[in-house]
């Protein structure tokens, strides 16, 4: 079976804690998908119209931590999740999913307009006013992002060089061009995803020659600590997996379909690392786990058992790290 593991929130979550603690930040504190947060303000009268039954402008005022348990907010959660399969320009999970993307790299309005047109192959078409509108109320929700970057910009003038969160460096070899500063903004969170995913194959193939296929090395090397750790936890019994796929932000193995449940739990542990922001504040990545046998993400439920199996389900025992 195919095991895939991906990195949940990824480079969303990096930003949160590149920016000084805010709203953004709150979102992924208390599990409240940017998404839908995004979706439910941007277009907060076209929900008011479509859920008459519910007070969505008290959803939009009250604190974030408080949203979850709040009355309704499954209801109208679902809903929002539910445009995506709505005609293409009704598609506002998907556009608050756009702007998130292009607001927290400093995309301006006409290039978002642009960038929303060829991402969902002609069907969405925004005008510049509509563009320009939506990236100033994300901003609004969230003034902390573009503080961020202007201090990215400000360390890039003055030193020449960022880094990601691992310590890799991007250096300015020329003169910097107003025009690449989304670039270099999106540097850091970027290249840190990257690198996570990186790690998380670099140590999955260590437990794999480790335990070998059925063959246990000893004495053992000097093992990376999460190594270890998945080898005490999981065990060194025969490992005959393989590593098919880096995805940037997740990766995909196939085993055998008896091995599928701890080979994802040693994806997943791989992958939930421990990160430091330049303010000294430490999080870890999240992550989710799914398993099948064939590599496509299954949308709606379908009716024949068989043909549920053959597709990456999530796997409910791995819960995300927070």
């Amino acid at each position: 079976v195919l095991v895939q593991v991906d990195q949940s929130g990824a480079e969303a979550l990096i930003v949160s804690y590149l920016c000084e603690p805010g709203r953004f930040r709150d979102l992924f504190l208390n599990n409240v998908k940017p998404h839908v947060f995004v979706a439910m303000n941007v277009f907060l009268q076209k929900w008011q119209v479509l859920c008459n039954d519910l007070d969505v402008a008290d959803f939009a005022t009250t604190p974030i931590p408080e949203l979850k348990n709040k009355q309704g907010w499954k209801a109208l959660e679902a809903v929002i999740k539910d445009s995506d399969n709505w005609p293409a320009q009704e598609r506002y999970y998907y556009i608050a999913k756009m702007i998130c993307h292009a607001s927290n790299y400093g995309m301006k309005g006409a290039a978002f307009q642009l960038n929303v047109l060829e991402k969902s192959r002609g069907q969405i078409v925004l005008t510049k006013a509509q563009a320009d509108e939506y990236l100033y109320r994300y901003h609004s929700l969230f003034p902390e992002i573009q503080q961020w970057h202007k201090w990215v910009i400000e360390q890039l003038k003055f030193t020449g060089m960022l880094f990601n969160l691992q310590g890799y460096p991007r250096i300015l070899t020329g003169r910097f061009d107003e025009n690449d500063a989304k670039d270099w903004i999106a540097f850091c969170p970027q290249s840190t995803v990257g690198v996570i995913t990186h790690v998380e194959i670099t140590n999955e193939q260590k437990y794999i020659e480790i335990c070998g296929r059925g063959v246990t090395v000893r004495p053992l090397p000097v093992l990376p600590e999460p190594v270890t750790y998945c080898l005490d936890t999981y065990g060194t019994r025969e490992c005959d997996w393989d590593i098919l796929a880096n995805t940037h932000d997740s990766s995909l193995t196939q085993c055998p379909t008896d091995d599928s449940e701890r080979c994802a739990k040693v994806k997943h542990y791989l992958f939930c690392q421990e990160l430091t922001s330049f303010r000294g504040e430490k999080f870890r990545m999240k992550a989710e786990a799914q398993v099948g046998r064939n590599w496509g993400v299954r949308k709606e439920k379908k009716a024949e058992e068989k043909q549920k199996e053959k597709e990456l389900t999530k796997i409910k025992y791995i819960k995300k790290k927070n």
